[in-house]
């Protein structure tokens, strides 16, 4: 992860690339690191501008998410979810955004943990994955790469989940059976989701 020297360095060199709305708040961050009281907020918000100001913002990326829709599509559950972690071990949870959210219909990809402090990497819309800014480049060129992946075999990817960490990808319950364990996921979830189990 990029320390915060480094990003207010950052800052400091690109600040003219910033918006003339943005250079006065990015100023008074740099007074406050300088001052040596930068907050934790205020960290972020260093990292994030001059992420901004040198153009190494994260870029949305095409994803072929028929595949995707597909296996969330015909599962019975009433709010299908799908565990995977990236080449990093950085777990990540993939749902979608319900009728009440701002985006229904949105593939979510989130960390995951309680939902109010679960970590937010960007959503799916349209064909295309949008990163959340406040992350770090290189979280989401592995997220990135984790969602291209599981795009192309769905099934295989979540199941390769299950096999790697002995918990199923759809239920995030302990595999136990040793065919289980073996397919990836359990009998239950291979019914949920229409998938084959253990042939």
């Amino acid at each position: 992860m990029t320390d915060l020297a480094t990003n207010a360095a950052t800052l400091r060199k690109h600040l003219d690339q910033l918006p003339e709305k943005d250079r006065a708040f990015a100023r008074s961050l740099l007074d406050a690191y300088a001052a040596g009281r930068c907050s934790e907020k205020q960290a972020h918000w260093i990292a994030t501008l001059a992420r901004r100001a040198s153009g190494s913002e994260p870029q949305p990326t095409a994803i072929d998410v028929a595949g995707i829709e597909a296996l969330l599509g015909r599962s019975s559950a009433k709010h299908p979810a799908i565990l995977l972690h990236t080449n990093t071990a950085r777990p990540v949870r993939i749902s979608v955004a319900g009728i009440k959210s701002k985006t229904p219909g949105a593939i979510m990809v989130t960390g995951t943990g309680p939902f109010e402090t679960r970590p937010y990497y960007g959503k799916i819309m349209g064909g295309v994955f949008i990163p959340a800014a406040k992350n770090e480049p290189a979280t989401i060129a592995s997220v990135t790469a984790l969602l291209l992946d599981f795009s192309r075999d769905p099934a295989a990817t979540a199941a390769a989940y299950g096999r790697s960490t002995g918990v199923c990808s759809f239920c995030a319950r302990q595999l136990t059976d040793a065919r289980s364990v073996g397919v990836g996921y359990g009998p239950i979830c291979a019914d949920t989701y229409h998938l084959p189990w253990g042939e």
